[in-house]
């Protein structure tokens, strides 16, 4: 298909004037269809993309004005997975020195400075929520860009005098379009892109039917992705990526409201289960009509995400109906852990038959750290160190890994991992690696090692 020159991009825009100027007129007269409201809140996402290409045919973009400045349209992503073109990327850098003084060289090349000072405003919007990466038309963007003084350039051609982009941009957005609370323009959550507040909010709205407690707010923060995370697990058997993609099956699943959102407090928790939370944000969770000894199985999450109570809508169904199970955060330490299980456990009058361990992740450390007899050792993808992938490991271990989960930054485990396997296998346990997502690995690994702790 044919690149569209200028003069066809100018007729683009004043065919979205044309249908904005429609619609104002048919609103509260006649009922538009479906399709028509459809493509109304379409041109909201396009329209920046028309002015960019306008802006490129007309040779605006990148041009000097006084002081190197870039325009205040983004082109394309920048970030982690970004296009990190020139311009996009010095935009960026100066929003990011003007809003967060992030002490960023203006130069358009993208770095691990760069990265780290969009990570950091993310964490500050997003309840330390970050994935490095600011999409056209996301959240991330929309707030780093909101009450910028970094300026927006207008094109005017001898045609269209009249109509700035600020103006048409206005009247689009002041056209009130309805929109379908059962339709979501692009993903929503944890994901590469997306993120529009509306969206969020429309899923929010629906989270909190199924029981998820969030302010209907239009971020998509830290809660909401955790909600996210406890639906998905509730409908798929565990699994969850904490991505709700436009038309995909957990966005089907939320607007007929098949699932859970809801906390784990209470007895609401798996198998009808008594859960709950322990000091230092451990969870713990009795089997209904638990009594005598039982087995005891600690797991102990990551970072981010894989919080206890994430790792507990990880963890297969069986461990909560056939042993006592307290997750702890990465870092706890096992001696904590214990402590803390001692404690809660043997006051409701249990006992320990034996005593499992697995980590996830970071909580890897805290599983190569710990020391004491136990039935069973879990090492899930687990973060590691050269040091620690050399000790002595007896039979009783199990490990799955993939070295590609881990990205450059982390070259200690990446050249561990695999050492540590051969460890593993020296002391007479199992380790191998396989083709599985970080995300997955919780449920993947526990549902297939099971046997090994109940």
């Amino acid at each position: 298909m044919a690149t569209p020159n200028e003069q066809q991009l100018q007729e683009l825009r004043k065919k979205i004037i044309e249908w904005v100027e429609l619609y104002k007129g048919a609103k509260g007269k006649v009922k538009l269809p479906d399709t028509t409201l459809k493509y109304l809140e379409t041109i909201k996402l396009v329209l920046p993309n028309v002015n960019a290409a306008i802006k490129k045919q007309s040779g605006a973009v990148g041009r000097e004005q006084g002081n190197t400045t870039a325009s205040k349209t983004l082109g394309a992503a920048v970030g982690k997975g970004g296009k990190n073109k020139k311009a996009d990327v010095l935009l960026i850098q100066q929003l990011l020195n003007q809003k967060e003084s992030a002490g960023l060289v203006e130069d358009g090349a993208y770095g691990n400075n760069t990265l780290n000072a969009i990570k950091t405003f993310q964490k500050s919007i997003f309840n330390g929520w970050a994935d490095g990466l600011i999409s056209v038309g996301g959240t991330t963007w929309n707030k780093l860009s909101a009450g910028s003084s970094t300026p927006v350039e207008t094109v005017t051609t001898e045609e269209e005098t009249t109509v700035e982009e600020t103006t048409l941009e206005e009247t689009v957005i002041t056209a009130e379009v309805p929109s379908n609370p059962n339709e979501i323009s692009a993903a929503v959550g944890e994901c590469s892109n997306g993120n529009l507040p509306e969206d969020v909010k429309k899923a929010q709205t629906l989270l909190n039917k199924v029981g998820a407690k969030l302010t209907v707010s239009g971020n998509c923060d830290a809660a909401t992705i955790a909600a996210i995370h406890r639906f998905q697990a509730s409908v798929f058997g565990g699994w969850s990526d904490g991505c709700i993609d436009a038309g995909k099956t957990t966005w089907k699943k939320l607007v007929a409201g098949k699932g859970s959102a809801a906390e784990p407090v209470g007895n609401l928790g798996p198998a009808g289960n008594e859960i709950t939370n322990l000091a230092g944000k451990m969870i713990a969770s009795v089997p209904k009509d638990a009594q005598g000894a039982l087995n005891l199985v600690i797991l102990f999450g990551g970072a981010s995400y894989a919080n206890p109570e994430w790792m507990m809508s990880q963890t297969p169904q069986d461990f909560f109906k056939k042993a006592l199970v307290l997750i702890a955060p990465q870092r706890t330490g096992y001696s904590k852990a214990q402590k803390a299980a001692d404690t809660f456990f043997k006051a409701k009058g249990l006992e320990f038959a034996a005593i499992s361990i697995a980590g996830f992740s970071g909580g890897g450390q805290d599983v190569q750290l710990a020391s004491g007899s136990f039935k069973a050792v879990g090492l899930i993808d687990p973060y590691t160190v050269s040091s620690w992938a050399k000790k002595s490991y007896g039979s009783n271990v199990c490990m799955e890994y993939r070295v590609a989960n881990w990205g450059m930054k982390y070259a200690d485990t990446r050249k561990s991992l695999p050492v540590l396997a051969q460890s593993i296998r020296n002391g007479g346990g199992h380790a191998a690696e396989v083709e599985v997502a970080h995300k997955n690995f919780p449920s993947t690994f526990l549902n297939k090692y099971k046997s090994k702790f109940l």
